[in-house]
């Protein structure tokens, strides 16, 4: 129709009638495209709130991850300072042993603690990261998973290092049973007994307990930091950040 009226209007020569099909067609083009504009807006602040929602959940479970790593690991790390305090002394005392037998269980283990965020995960690798309309949120984001990044291979190399005093720190101890083997896997055991007398006069044991001490320190050291970073990403996303850093109890 309006091409048929166009047409004519050219045989006509009726430049001024042409020039307001032109128009026409021309607002048609732009309000259309406004139309489509705003409607991709609108349905990316939708797919924006979800995300956030998501994010919420989630860094709330981060938080609450790596506050637990970290006081997992401050309690270790108190368990085996009783160790290398009382080899500084010279003598273990009744009063310790609870402690002592704690350090020597939980010595040369730790925790992974909070998880990535799969949520950014999917974002950058999906190029949607611009999604997300607030820049800071998307800086602090990206500095937890780097730090993330960072840790994991940190825990890695500190749980390799710990095992390298893994004989000298437990020779001294004893099991509810033997130690089994499956595999290259070694299964735990409840430990049950400590050897003090031996232990004191042991220079190996002493400077194992010190080096699993330091170890333990790192990592509630590092679990410490991904907690702080999870806490700025609450605050980013009005989630007040002491649901997870806080007891409820």
């Amino acid at each position: 129709m309006l091409i048929r009226r166009i047409s004519r209007h050219l045989a006509e020569q009726n430049w001024v009638a042409v020039g307001l099909d032109l128009l026409i067609v021309i607002v048609g083009i732009f309000l259309g495209l406004q139309v489509d504009a705003w409607n991709d807006r609108r349905l990316d602040r939708q797919l924006e709130a979800q995300t956030l929602e998501r994010l919420r959940t989630e860094f709330i479970m981060i938080c609450e991850e790596a506050r637990d790593a970290r006081r997992y690991h401050e309690e270790v790390a108190a368990s085996v300072d009783v160790i290398t305090a009382s080899m500084a002394a010279g003598a273990f005392s009744p009063a310790d042993r609870a402690d002592v037998l704690a350090g020597l269980q939980e010595g040369l283990n730790f925790s992974t603690g909070a998880r990535r965020s799969g949520t950014y995960v999917d974002l950058v690798s999906g190029g949607r990261i611009a999604l997300l309309t607030d820049g800071e949120l998307r800086a602090n984001l990206n500095k937890y998973d780097e730090l993330y990044e960072k840790a994991d291979s940190l825990f890695a190399n500190f749980w390799q290092a710990q095992r390298v005093h893994e004989l000298a720190f437990l020779r001294h101890a004893g099991y509810a049973s033997p130690r089994a083997r499956a595999g290259d896997a070694i299964l735990p055991a409840k430990v049950i007994d400590f050897n003090a007398a031996a232990a004191l006069a042991d220079p190996g044991f002493r400077l194992s307990a010190e080096r699993v001490a330091e170890y333990q320190l790192y990592f509630s050291y590092w679990h410490s930091l991904m907690e702080a970073e999870a806490k700025k990403v609450l605050e980013l996303l009005e989630v007040d950040p002491g649901n997870c850093l806080e007891d409820t109890d």
